[in-house]
């Protein structure tokens, strides 16, 4: 597999969450993806590079860029702690902050560049290839935010509503960046963008609706599956 495959290891990938969460997170990354011989589209969907997760208060999405090495869940009063890098003028004065499930937003970032066999007959970003690769990046998103939260952010395909605003053409840099809309409940909602890496052109955008049915449950950033 070639170094632009999903297989980083959580080291190299950025944002705010401890290096056990971003290995935990690539787990189920590639887990959903699968392999050629399992799974539909695995031969695409193992070029995918998680390249960024984060986590923050929904009130702080233009703040992306934090300095905090991670965050780790306190069970007891259902509120995470961050700790590690600089720590801002309000976090001096405080050593937890509450964050419920509907306060906080996560982002992921993944990368692949656009190839032959992902393309119509016009040299252009197939659509259905673009649904294919919104199902897990955007379901990475929901996952991300799971872990810090303590619950299952994992589900099954709802809906998903798609928008094509311009082809990608063979050749394309793309970046798919997630959202998270919604967490708490059955249904879990995170949005999509997938923009072209050197200049944010963007190509396509999307809503993408899970449900899970499951009692919630805490993950184990440990855990293998």
């Amino acid at each position: 597999m070639s170094d632009s495959s999903s297989t980083s290891n959580g080291p190299e990938i950025k944002g705010n969450l401890t290096e056990a969460q971003k290995r935990r997170a690539i787990q189920v990354f590639q887990h959903f993806i699968g392999t050629p011989d399992t799974s539909f589209g695995a031969e695409i969907g193992r070029n995918l590079k998680l390249v960024e997760i984060a986590v923050m208060d929904s009130s702080d999405r233009s703040e992306w860029a934090v300095e905090q090495e991670g965050f780790s869940w306190n069970e007891g009063d259902g509120s995470y702690k961050p700790f590690g890098g600089k720590k801002t003028r309000d976090e001096k004065k405080k050593t937890h902050f509450s964050l419920s499930v509907k306060d906080a937003v996560a982002r992921t970032i993944c990368e692949i560049d656009v190839t032959r066999n992902m393309c119509n007959i016009y040299g252009t970003l197939h659509g259905g290839c673009a649904a294919y690769m919104i199902d897990p990046c955007s379901v990475s998103a929901l996952v991300a935010l799971g872990m810090v939260m303590g619950i299952d952010g994992t589900g099954v395909s709802q809906s998903m509503m798609i928008q094509w605003h311009k082809p990608a053409t063979l050749g394309t840099k793309l970046k798919i960046i997630s959202t998270t809309v919604c967490l708490d409940g059955h249904i879990r909602t995170a949005r999509s963008e997938l923009r072209d890496r050197v200049n944010n052109t963007l190509y396509v955008s999307a809503t993408h609706s899970t449900i899970n049915k499951s009692p919630p449950s805490r993950m184990k950033v440990e855990s293998k599956l």
